[in-house]
């Protein structure tokens, strides 16, 4: 019995991976705490369009 086995660069990550790597990466945020969701700002909160440097950091 020959098996296939679907040939994958090894810098390449199967397609189940990347639509779930983002939900791990929250999760994984999530469990490290306030200070891990806050370093990613801009991933968690967006920044108003008429927003400063100095507003968004206050926004926060």
């Amino acid at each position: 019995m020959a098996l296939l086995v679907a040939r994958m660069a090894v810098n390449s990550t199967h397609c189940e991976f990347d639509m779930s790597a983002g939900a791990w990466s929250r999760a994984r945020d999530v469990i490290a705490g306030e200070d891990a969701v806050k370093r990613a700002s801009e991933r968690y909160l967006s920044r108003l369009d008429s927003q400063t440097d100095d507003e968004f950091g206050a926004y926060q």
